[in-house]
């Protein structure tokens, strides 16, 4: 599975993604910023990972969120605020 956001900061797009394991419990993966690997995570019990980061980019800080168990999805926020999937 994978999401991916574009977010501009200060003027400055990035195309940030998350690609995980579709098994719920598997939950390992990567996150790239603008095609470069910046972190990966690996299989656990308890799916996701709650939190992932913070990471910077453009100077500013960027977590990534699991959503909720269910879904199994992740959400990202950039400096407190949710950014909305999409490139």
């Amino acid at each position: 599975m994978s999401r991916k956001w574009s977010v501009e900061i200060d003027g400055k797009r990035h195309i940030i993604e998350a690609r995980y394991s579709r098994i719920v419990s598997s939950g390992a993966g990567e996150l790239l910023v603008d095609g470069q690997l910046v972190d990966t995570w690996y299989s656990s019990p308890f799916g996701l990972p709650k939190e992932r980061g913070p990471f910077e980019v453009g100077g500013k800080k960027v977590f990534l969120r699991r959503r909720d168990e269910i879904a199994h999805n992740m959400d990202l926020l950039v400096n407190g605020k949710l950014i909305k999937p999409g490139v």
